[in-house]
């Protein structure tokens, strides 16, 4: 458990150290008995002009005999949902997730925030060229779907959009008539 341990870290140190080489703010975290490791960084104007979202990246605690990690990419979108248009984001996020090849956006029930979530599992026995391609696998999926949906999402907790446009948006169909909505 303990080479798992310093894998884990070896690996999250060297993403951070990737990103700040692309002059993205990175930094691990190092865990305490609340959250394991976390690699958190700063992508500026991802999804939408002057929207600088942050990402988490972890893997999740593993038990002695479990046979599976996983590694969540999280990338925080929204902060705080407006109760005017929470509705219309929920249904936003019901379209998006359904038409999405993998993870989801949804609201966080321990702090309320927006985010896109994306959770990939591995052997915990995968050798370390392996699960740093799972890693950047998963990353590189939140970041681009971030980076391709959450300015919509953003758009609708701003009044800007509605879920309806949206739904247009991601099938090309026609906009519901208001009438017999």
């Amino acid at each position: 458990m303990a080479d798992l341990k310093e894998l884990r870290h070896k690996l999250l140190k060297k993403i951070e150290s990737e990103f700040q080489e692309e002059l993205i703010a990175a930094l691990v975290a190092e865990e305490t008995e609340d959250q394991p490791e976390i690699l958190t960084a700063i992508f500026p104007s991802l999804a939408k002009e002057g929207a600088d979202l942050d990402g988490e990246f972890l893997f999740l605690p593993t038990e002695e005999d479990d046979e599976l990690q996983f590694f969540v990419s999280i990338i925080n979108i929204a902060q705080e949902i407006p109760e005017e248009t929470e509705y219309e984001l929920y249904a936003a996020m019901a379209f998006l997730n359904f038409h999405i090849a993998a993870g989801s956006f949804s609201v966080s029930p321990t702090n309320g925030r927006l985010v896109y979530k994306h959770t990939i599992s591995m052997a915990v026995d995968e050798a370390e060229e392996a699960v740093e391609e799972y890693m950047n696998r998963s990353m590189s999926m939140a970041i681009h779907l971030a980076d391709v949906y959450a300015g919509l999402l953003l758009d609708v907790i701003d009044g800007e959009r509605t879920a309806d446009d949206v739904r247009v948006f991601l099938t090309g169909a026609e906009p519901a008539d208001e009438e017999t909505e």
